[in-house]
């Protein structure tokens, strides 16, 4: 990890958003409808803390921008997901996980 206290909290939030998006394709791989539930659930606390990170830092850059609107954007997919009945919309999964992943990839270059 990066040792600038500026760098710090984005490769935490990096770290924290591709944990989320681990949970999302966990959740789309299984078909148990409580697992997946369970997997959302991480994911979308994953995510918060992703943003709790980006949003301690000191600057603001285009990647972090970026970052959290992609950030945004997963977690509102996500809770979407954990609103419906059957959460097994699977362009919305693979939505969200591209977001989560996009977010983390921002993070990654703001973090340099």
């Amino acid at each position: 990890m990066n040792d600038s206290p500026v760098g710090f909290q984005e490769d935490w939030a990096a770290h924290f958003a591709r944990r989320m998006a681990q949970r999302i394709a966990h959740a789309g791989r299984t078909r148990d409808l409580p697992a997946r539930r369970d997997a959302l659930e991480e994911a979308l606390d994953l995510g918060k803390e992703a943003r709790l990170r980006i949003q301690a830092g000191y600057t603001e850059t285009a990647e972090e921008s970026a970052a959290l609107a992609h950030l945004q954007a997963a977690l509102d997919e996500v809770q979407q997901l954990l609103n419906a009945i059957d959460p097994c919309y699977e362009p919305m999964l693979a939505s969200a996980q591209a977001h989560a992943e996009a977010a983390a990839d921002a993070l990654n270059a703001a973090g340099r």
